[in-house]
């Protein structure tokens, strides 16, 4: 699996969105649940809770200064599956917060993800998957700027695998966080 910039437990994602962003934490809360009122779904949705169901290489890439996904997200997803004993690459970017703003960043990271598809065996489909299972409408992801940045992300991805990994099916596009 691939995770860019992904919360891992949305419990604690949720109960550290600062007061300041009353909106964005409202909006949230009514898209993924209100922590103290979902606990149970929250955490059933929470990656870091099944964390011992993950069998597959995981890729983690993180910003050092993201205020949205905190890097403890990535740092206990990163601990919790290399506990099984499953091969995980961690590239923390010290220099990024929430997304890309580096030019020079964002391409280390497709590269990574390049390299990473290559050297996982067995692997025939790119899926980026809502947590809930849900499905999604890719016309949804770009109502706003980090929809924008996200379609460009998966785009420039999708075009630099398409030549390179011919067999490679990429299904489904999927976006979740914020």
């Amino acid at each position: 699996g691939i995770d860019i910039f992904g919360p891992s437990n949305w419990l604690r994602t949720l109960e550290q969105i600062p007061k300041w962003w009353e909106a964005q934490r409202q909006a949230l809360y009514q898209e993924m649940g209100d922590p103290e009122k979902d606990r149970d779904r929250l955490k059933a949705i929470s990656p870091l809770f099944a964390a011992d169901q993950i069998r597959m290489p995981l890729l983690v890439i993180q910003g050092a200064n993201d205020p949205r996904v905190l890097k403890v997200e990535s740092d206990d997803i990163v601990a919790a599956v290399k506990k099984n004993g499953v091969p995980v690459e961690y590239v923390v970017f010290e220099d990024e917060g929430h997304g890309f703003r580096k030019k020079k960043n964002e391409e280390i990271s497709q590269e990574r993800i390049l390299a990473f598809l290559k050297q996982t065996p067995g692997l025939k489909y790119l899926g980026l998957w809502p947590l809930d299972g849900t499905g999604f409408d890719p016309a949804e992801i770009a109502s706003g700027n980090m929809g924008d940045i996200v379609l460009r992300y998966v785009n420039a991805i999708a075009e630099r695998i398409a030549p390179r990994y011919p067999e490679l099916v990429i299904d489904h596009l999927a976006y979740v966080g914020y």
